[in-house]
């Protein structure tokens, strides 16, 4: 029990999470944000593939379903780069500050209107 401490009420805890509660994220957005950290812990030029991704073990059961809305959302908010590999789907991971500075403006590109203010 190295890596365990034991809490106030004398239940352990590993890494902050009770001994009690289920190690599983929540919701969507936890499992997206999840996804992305752990992503971008690893070398910047590195590419994923479905596999590499459920290796990292945050979707849980390798929930294929799980997989895509997490890789839909993150490559719609710019943080992770669709490409292809040998004719497979695969991701490149967008560092936040970049992601932001292709972030689609709030009026359409179409829309040359002069704003009302």
């Amino acid at each position: 029990m190295a890596n365990e401490a034991e809490a106030q009420d004398g239940t352990t805890k590993e890494e902050g999470t009770s001994v009690n509660e289920p190690n599983t994220i929540s919701s969507q957005k936890e499992l997206k944000n999840a996804l992305y950290a752990r992503c971008a812990n690893l070398p910047a030029e590195r590419v994923f593939n479905q596999q590499d991704l459920f290796s990292l073990e945050v979707i849980p059961n390798n929930d294929i379903h799980q997989l895509l809305i997490c890789t839909q959302q993150l490559t719609k908010e710019g943080l992770f780069k669709l490409m292809t590999k040998d004719g497979r789907t695969c991701w490149k991971v967008v560092k936040k500050d970049d992601a932001a500075k292709y972030a689609c403006p709030s009026k359409e590109p179409w829309d040359n209107r002069a704003d009302v203010s």
